[in-house]
């Protein structure tokens, strides 16, 4: 969804989320602060590509507030559409940007096509969100081909492992058994099981298990179901052992994940925000303290001495 989130002057909005998130100023003055490259301006329709894991957060000028658009990337939600070659290719782009954020200049024609959808699109109807992951999947094409493994043609069994991971979708291979998958590829079961572990580092029932345990935490975070319909959503049909194996999968319970996530989203300056919303984020006293601290050059809020003016319009 398309969130919307007020930063009051001199606040920070916080990124506190492991999905990828799209993020467009969309009026005020503000500056990207991490600890890689501190601080960085950010101004009226500039957007900003922040990987999984990102650390840092948008500083609010000390002239005015800055109201932000953040639309959120959860791969697990896609499983029905990307592939497992492709969710690789995701997270070794990923793993190998190592500032975590693209900076993307109001003139950029990403910037340009994001304001445009922000404009002219009712907010979070179904044409607006689909058009958003395809400007995601253009900004990133060049990357994920950079990252996906270069197959030599071969029409052996591992040749034919390939092709079925670079084309079935992660929500199809959860529901495949290995007789199917084995039968699809023209081999034994055995043959099949011995390729797939060696392809992708576990077997078949693990990366289902994977799949499925990924999906529940998602549903538990963001769902009121009970955790018993949760568990029969993603396909557990005994309530004990769905609760055993989502222990040894996140160090904590259903039920403690549930607490844990709803206690984060009552922080202010949370990434994930409720539908529509414009919370007011408090100022932050870490964003204080490293303002201070900086010398004079490089404060975010003086030039020379003086408070940045006010942003035109």
């Amino acid at each position: 969804m398309l969130n919307e989130c007020r930063v009051v002057a001199s606040s920070e909005w916080r990124c506190t989320t492991d999905a990828w998130l799209l993020v467009r100023l969309s009026s005020g003055l503000g500056y990207w602060c991490d600890q890689t490259k501190g601080y960085r301006e950010v101004s009226q329709d500039d957007s900003l590509l922040l990987f999984p894991s990102a650390q840092g957060g948008v500083l609010a000028s000390r002239v005015c507030d800055v109201h932000l658009q953040v639309f959120a990337i959860e791969l697990q939600l896609l499983s029905g559409v990307l592939t497992v070659n492709e969710c690789r290719a995701l997270t070794v782009f990923a793993q190998a940007n190592r500032e975590k954020v693209m900076l993307l200049p109001r003139y950029h024609a990403f910037s340009v096509r994001f304001a445009e959808i922000c404009r002219n699109q009712r907010p979070n109807t179904l044409l607006s969100r689909l058009k958003l992951l395809q400007l995601f999947a253009e900004l990133l094409g060049e990357g994920l081909q950079a990252h996906a493994a270069v197959e030599p043609n071969r029409i052996d069994g591992r040749g034919r492992l390939h092709q079925m991971i670079r084309q079935i979708p992660e929500g199809e291979l959860m529901r495949c058994s290995v007789q199917d998958l084995a039968r699809r590829m023209c081999c034994s079961q055995r043959h099949f099981s011995r390729l797939f572990h060696d392809e992708i580092g576990m077997s078949l029932r693990d990366k289902q298990q994977q799949l499925r345990l990924d999906r529940a935490r998602h549903l538990l975070e963001h769902g009121t179901d009970k955790i018993v319909n949760v568990a029969l959503e993603v396909g557990y049909q005994s309530l004990s052992l769905f609760n055993v194996m989502f222990k040894k999968r996140f160090q904590m319970t259903p039920s403690q994940w549930r607490f844990q996530a709803r206690r984060g989203k009552r922080q202010t300056g949370n990434a994930r925000l409720a539908p529509g919303a414009i919370p007011t984020v408090n100022s932050s006293s870490h964003a204080k303290d490293e303002a201070i601290n900086m010398p004079a050059s490089h404060h975010p809020h003086r030039v020379a001495g003086s408070a940045l003016p006010a942003p035109n319009g």
